[in-house]
């Protein structure tokens, strides 16, 4: 079981992230300072994972943030160029050299990496990279929340109790705001309308890129998807950190 401790603080940065997250909390002071400084980390996360698996993919990218600025209602852009068949053949033999010195030392990470290698390349070859590419905005978003919610159950690496709270508090966040986003989009026709109305700079929002590829009428299932995928990384996160206490003991 988890300390009192450990629980005092992944329940205290979690109401933090929840108040910064809801509509009705967020821009009262001092709740909105704390909010604008996690939105602007939260698109920062949110544009790295679009181009780290845009190179993944051959296409050279760049990510870029406006939330700083008010510049631009999108948030945030990550310029892309054209995919390049020597990028993609350099980055899996890349992932492959990175498979074979994992095999060669007896890593416990050879088959994860293995399976993200063998993932990219039939993605790769099959064409709806650019699925993922699209989708990884918001998923990155989601799996570095629940490496910080991780980091903050098992207290790796803190040097002292707030930097604790702090993973704890972005881990939440990053969460908890994809999770709400979806559930918007879900339930409210409104924001649906306006979410799927073209942007200017940047054409179309994420899942409504996704959807059109899937041959999708709607957004909502993108949504749900990834409302679904919100929760699990919490549990997820939660359980294979009561599971590394249980064998550190």
């Amino acid at each position: 079981m988890f300390s009192r401790s450990t629980l005092t603080i992944i329940f205290s940065s979690a109401l933090v992230a929840i108040l910064a997250v809801l509509q009705v909390t967020r821009d009262v002071i001092p709740v909105s300072i704390i909010s604008a400084g996690l939105y602007v980390g939260n698109t920062l996360f949110h544009e790295i994972g679009h181009s780290i698996f845009s190179w993944l993919f051959g296409m050279p990218s760049l990510p870029a943030i406006f939330t700083l600025f008010g510049a631009d209602q999108a948030g945030g852009v990550t310029l892309m160029w054209d995919r390049q068949i020597i990028l993609q053949i350099l980055v899996l033999a890349g992932l492959g050299y990175l498979c074979y010195r994992l095999r060669s030392t007896y890593s416990p990470f050879y088959k994860y990496a293995l399976g993200f290698t063998i993932f990219i390349a039939i993605l790769a070859i099959s064409g709806y990279h650019q699925l993922i590419i699209n989708y990884m905005g918001h998923g990155s978003s989601i799996m570095i929340g629940g490496f910080f919610l991780f980091r903050a159950w098992v207290n790796i690496q803190a040097r002292h109790t707030f930097e604790r709270w702090l993973n704890g508090l972005f881990g939440v966040f990053l969460i908890f705001h994809n999770l709400m986003f979806s559930y918007r989009l879900i339930f409210d026709p409104v924001r649906r309308w306006d979410y799927s109305r073209n942007v200017s700079s940047i054409g179309h929002h994420d899942f409504v890129k996704i959807a059109k590829e899937l041959n999708m009428m709607d957004v909502q299932i993108v949504a749900w998807f990834t409302l679904f995928l919100s929760i699990a990384t919490f549990v997820i996160a939660s359980i294979c950190a009561k599971s590394y206490l249980s064998r550190a003991k």
